[in-house]
């Protein structure tokens, strides 16, 4: 794994969105601990953000949550490409990315609201471990929105 970290360390400048979201979605899955490479990832992610599609956004919130690396700008950056494009999001992505904000206890209010939103429109089509996903979510970060649990309770 070092050997592959200090390559794509070289090579991060060339990676496109979804490589990036590859890259961090497999260390993730590994639980492979490198800070370097995960902060690389981070910074050059920041500048793609706005040309990720909604799983690619979704993946990159779930690993930096999934091995809680902790990194504010890429939170912000995802926060923010992902508001207004929230009503074209499916369950999962929703689902997603509400939890790996409150796995790192990051409260981002405006976030949190158009996710309400947005879940609340096709709330038919959610399964039930992305409902439980979500009710954990808010239960953690202690923002109860009432339409939104009501309409996850019926």
């Amino acid at each position: 794994m070092t050997a592959l970290s200090s390559a794509a360390l070289d090579m991060i400048a060339e990676f496109s969105g979804l490589c990036l979201t590859n890259l961090a979605w497999s260390i993730a899955v590994l639980f492979f601990d490198d800070g370097p490479l995960m902060a690389a990832i981070s910074a050059r992610s920041i500048a793609h953000i706005c040309n990720c599609e909604p799983q690619g956004i979704a993946i990159l919130a779930w690993a930096f949550a999934k091995i809680l690396f902790l990194d504010i700008p890429l939170l912000d950056a995802i926060s923010a490409a992902a508001r207004p494009k929230l009503s074209d999001w499916d369950p999962q992505n929703i689902a997603n990315t509400v939890w790996a904000f409150a796995r790192h206890e990051i409260d981002d209010k405006p976030l949190l609201s158009a996710i309400s939103a947005a879940a609340l429109q096709i709330m038919a089509d959610f399964q039930s471990q992305e409902l439980a996903n979500i009710s954990w979510a808010f239960a953690k970060l202690l923002n109860y929105d009432d339409p939104l649990m009501k309409a996850i309770a019926e």
